[in-house]
């Protein structure tokens, strides 16, 4: 029995001995797995290569570093040559009308031109005397009024007074009397003068009424004279509107006047 057992521990021992000397040779001889991470063929866990290398260990990977401060800015590039301008586009459509700007201010009145050449006088009013187709007695004094017209009928109106408000007439308008001509038919008296005078005076009151003065427009036959045109062409008399006008007739003492066969005045 104490040999038995001196066998069985001898032999305890040279089985390990036997296996200790097996993991010995098969970790020598064995390629050994590489550790995920660095350069690792990546064949499944376990597995060897063509080149013997065994695949990696699969490990869990790490988590992603942060990242790094951004270097600095590289120098700039030359710059590229211009492109070629391209073609024009199409013209768009017009625009709506904007709306109308507000009206200026008014600016200042110009200076007043100057005086125009004064327009020639106008043909004025002839106007025709009223008088009778005989002569005057020696001494003898009337008045005559008158209308628009010729002095071309004047011998067929027998209209001269001996009063004179019975033959004055009132005026329109503002005007001058100028050329105051008589016809004779007939020679004046050789022994007395004939004169024709225009009156004027602004009346008053109610109704209206005035004296009348004799103005410059007037003309004298003398004694003597031939039957013929005369009259004033050297005098002009203003009246205004509303004044009142008739013609006298004065043939003085000595003989009978000519008989005037018409007589005119101009108004303008």
């Amino acid at each position: 029995m104490g040999t038995l057992k001196k066998y069985r521990w001898e032999f305890g021992w040279v089985v390990m001995a036997l296996i200790l000397v097996a993991i010995i040779l098969l970790t020598a001889f064995s390629p050994m797995p590489q550790i995920s991470g660095g350069n690792c063929t990546p064949n499944a866990v376990g597995s060897i290569d063509s080149f013997g290398n065994v695949g990696c260990l699969s490990g869990g990977g790490g988590a992603t570093g942060a990242t790094g401060a951004t270097g600095p800015t590289g120098a700039n590039g030359t710059n590229g040559t211009n492109g070629t301008n391209g073609s024009n586009g199409a013209t768009g459509a017009t625009g709506a009308n904007g709306t109308n700007g507000t009206n200026g201010t008014n600016g200042a009145n110009g200076a007043t031109g100057s005086t125009g050449a004064t327009g020639p006088t106008g043909g004025g009013q002839v106007f025709e005397i009223f008088v009778n187709a005989t002569f005057l007695g020696s001494g003898a004094t009337v008045y005559a009024g008158s209308i628009l017209g010729t002095a071309s009928s004047a011998s067929s109106i027998s209209a001269w007074s001996g009063t004179e408000a019975n033959r004055q007439f009132p005026m329109g308008r503002a005007g001058t009397w100028s050329n105051l001509y008589c016809n004779t038919a007939t020679a004046q008296g050789a022994s007395s003068t004939l004169t024709v005078t225009l009156r004027s005076c602004t009346p008053s009151g109610s109704p209206l009424t005035c004296s009348a003065s004799s103005t410059a427009l007037t003309f004298t036959i003398s004694a003597g004279s031939g039957a013929g045109l005369y009259g004033d062409t050297s005098h002009s008399v203003s009246t205004n509107a509303g004044d009142l006008v008739d013609f006298q007739i004065v043939n003085s003492a000595g003989s009978n006047s000519a008989t005037p066969s018409g007589c005119s005045v101009l108004f303008q």
